[in-house]
């Protein structure tokens, strides 16, 4: 079986197509990564299943038992979950839209946006210690600007 995802990947007849996002490809990662974690079977023509169980002692007993009893022996389709935009335009200046699906809950620009939009970053850090590295960075480019001897 073959699994196309990220910002490049077209579900077909998903009409209209999803945005070539980072949110997207994030998103899709995780459903995969949801269906490899409770071991689908890829091998069948059409949507992925479980397999059969093989015993009480299988390390992926649990899993699937869990899934089947939720009745979810067919891997359900992907379905992204729009949360808005953001964009930095420079000079501490930003443009947010933030949404749950298709309803729009904020639109703001300027600063308040510019807060969002590194708040945001910042939580997307996979590792404490990376968080507390941008962090760093940040108040150190407020306090003694940018190190332009590099260029």
């Amino acid at each position: 079986s073959i699994i196309a995802l990220g910002d490049c990947s077209r579900i077909i007849g998903l009409s209209p197509p999803l945005p070539q996002t980072a949110q997207v490809a994030a998103q899709q990662g995780a459903y995969v990564a949801r269906l490899l974690n409770r071991c689908y079977d890829w091998s069948v023509s059409g949507p992925p299943r479980l397999p059969q169980a093989r015993g009480p002692e299988d390390a992926d007993a649990a899993i699937a038992q869990l899934a089947r009893a939720r009745g979810q022996t067919e891997a359900p389709g992907f379905r992204f979950l729009d949360l808005g935009r953001l964009a930095y335009l420079g000079k501490a200046n930003a443009v947010a839209e933030i949404s749950l699906g298709s309803t729009a809950v904020s639109h703001s620009a300027g600063r308040a946006a510019y807060v969002l939009w590194r708040s945001v970053y910042v939580l997307k850090q996979v590792s404490l210690r990376n968080r507390i590295l941008v962090l760093f960075d940040y108040a150190r480019t407020r306090f003694f600007g940018r190190d332009l001897t590099d260029f």
